[in-house]
């Protein structure tokens, strides 16, 4: 399918998907805490209702709502550096964005043959605006998936909790709908507001810009983006203690997702940008149904003792772990340098430089101050040089009846690659 098609196909969806967001804030504006439980007066299909906000623990509300097995043992995370060295030396990265958003794509659409719902959790680290903007462009309009709803954690989702005033309850439902249904500046200025008010992190490390593009973007594409985190004033009210509160947060994001999706027909395409706390298999993934295929992908910013020109993805080890994507460091560019040219040529070169090992996929060659030229299918390949303590990697698209050659520079860009017509 091409991109016209797709985004065409996505424009129905999310029309439908804004549509629904509409009328739930529409309603729920007149709502009182008591009235959530009750039946509808109207013919309409009635919304599940949430349960009853949890005093203590909350232990047994998170136990009552959880629908996966949790695993006894839960790893600490991925050890970045040793897990892309890995996958490198096997062959199994996957380098540029083209060739990561087509793994993506692959796994829902293999969910869609089954039809079944795909969620993909984007797990970042909070350290910076670069996740954030990687997410955008995950969900953007050149995206292979047509993405039902996109879930953002910094924004808030309204609650629907039993024995809670609604005013304590609500969060950016009202103000998102503003701006992406009728692009009102008003809801725009609100979501500003509550950013600068309500995450200190984003405050902090500089990245509400990035949260506001994203809900600027989602309108201007037509994908509709929520909030998935709870209202301050529901956090200030819990009392469950610090892991709890968590999951607790999580539960809130999950029946908040779910109202909005019940009246959208499977099966959906969910992405969700969350903290990487939240993507495990003990987090936000054990409140949804277990016939819901799940990727979590966590996200990482550097890794020590790689230069990272191009983003990474490294492919889960088992269909329980989770991927690993690697963004680029955008002062990595200049170890690397491309050239296009109208045919090839012959070139001779005086300098000389002790003969380096370069992987290409998987296959180790030997570059030198000589071009040499690689064979290799249309595609895209991942480029591995190791240069004393660090490997530079990078991907190495081919475009049909092209060829490339490599050649290794004495000074800074370390490795030209050229690219000429195949003859």
């Amino acid at each position: 399918m091409d991109g016209l098609s797709r985004s065409i196909r996505f424009a129905g969806r999310g029309v439908a998907s804004l549509a629904l967001l509409a009328l739930l804030v529409a309603c729920d504006r007149g709502r009182g805490a008591s009235e959530d439980a009750a039946p509808p007066e109207s013919s309409a299909p009635a919304l599940a209702a949430w349960p009853a906000f949890p005093t203590g623990d909350a232990k047994s509300t998170i136990d009552a709502a959880t629908r996966r097995p949790i695993p006894t043992r839960i790893g600490g995370g991925l050890d970045t550096a040793s897990v892309l060295k890995a996958a490198i030396e096997r062959g199994s990265a996957v380098a540029g964005w083209n060739a990561i958003d087509a793994w993506i794509g692959a796994r829902v659409k293999a969910s869609d043959g089954a039809g079944r719902s795909h969620w993909v959790l984007w797990g970042t680290r909070h350290d910076s605006a670069l996740p954030i903007d990687a997410f955008r462009r995950l969900i953007a309009p050149t995206s292979s998936v047509a993405w039902t709803r996109a879930g953002v954690e910094q924004l808030r989702a309204d609650g629907h909790w039993i024995g809670v005033a609604p005013e304590e309850q609500k969060g950016d439902d009202a103000s998102i709908a503003l701006w992406q249904l009728n692009g009102a500046r008003s809801g725009l200025d609100e979501i500003i507001a509550s950013q600068k008010r309500d995450d200190y992190a984003a405050w902090k490390l500089g990245y509400i810009d990035s949260v506001v593009d994203l809900v600027i973007a989602a309108r201007a594409t037509n994908r509709p983006v929520a909030g998935c985190d709870m209202p301050v004033p529901l956090q200030k009210r819990a009392t469950a203690d610090a892991e709890n509160m968590l999951r607790l947060r999580e539960l809130h994001c999950a029946l908040a997702t779910k109202r909005h999706l019940e009246q959208v027909k499977p099966p959906h395409h969910i992405a969700m940008l969350w903290g990487e706390n939240h993507v495990g298999p003990d987090g936000f993934m054990r409140f949804l149904d277990p016939d819901i295929d799940v990727t979590a992908i966590r996200v990482a910013t550097k890794v020590e003792g790689f230069d990272v020109i191009d983003p990474i993805l490294v492919p889960p080890s088992s269909p329980d772990a989770d991927a690993l994507v690697v963004l680029a460091d955008p002062n990595a560019a200049r170890h690397l340098d491309r050239i296009r040219v109208k045919e090839k040529a012959t070139e001779s070169t005086f300098a000389s430089a002790k003969p380096i090992e370069v992987r290409v996929d998987a296959r180790a060659i030997s570059v030198t101050t000589s071009p040499r030229a690689e064979k290799l299918d249309a595609g895209d390949h991942l480029l591995a040089i190791v240069r004393g303590d660090r490997t530079m990697v990078a991907a190495l698209p081919l475009a049909k009846d092209e060829s490339v050659t490599l050649k290794l520079e004495v000074v800074e860009p370390e490795i030209t690659l050229t690219y000429a017509p195949a003859k």
